[in-house]
């Protein structure tokens, strides 16, 4: 998708939350975002607890995946693996932030 491609589906996205008529496609994953945004601006005095978080990771990831991979989406992760993020190429991957798990 190029960026003028992203602009569009953002625009098409805000204009549909915001009850706009709007015939342009609309990309799932940023009308996620829209959402986490219009909730977190609109709501921002509402306590962030364990349910809001996990219908903000819901829209977020929609398909229940990060790329290719499957994620636990709507609950908090269960494995002990370190989160990590990670940008760059299989084997050249270069890791900006490392959490384990709390207990």
């Amino acid at each position: 998708m190029s960026r003028k491609d992203y602009i569009e589906a953002v625009r098409s996205s805000v204009a549909h939350r915001l009850g706009l008529a709007d015939s342009a496609p609309r990309n799932r994953h940023i009308d996620g975002l829209v959402v986490v945004m219009q909730d977190a601006t609109e709501a921002y005095q509402s306590q962030l607890d364990a349910d809001r978080l996990c219908r903000w990771q819901s829209a977020l990831f929609p398909g229940g995946t990060a790329g290719i991979r499957r994620i636990a989406v709507g609950r908090y992760r269960e494995h002990t693996d370190a989160m990590r993020i990670v940008s760059g190429r299989p084997g050249r991957e270069v890791v900006h932030y490392s959490a384990a798990r709390l207990t």
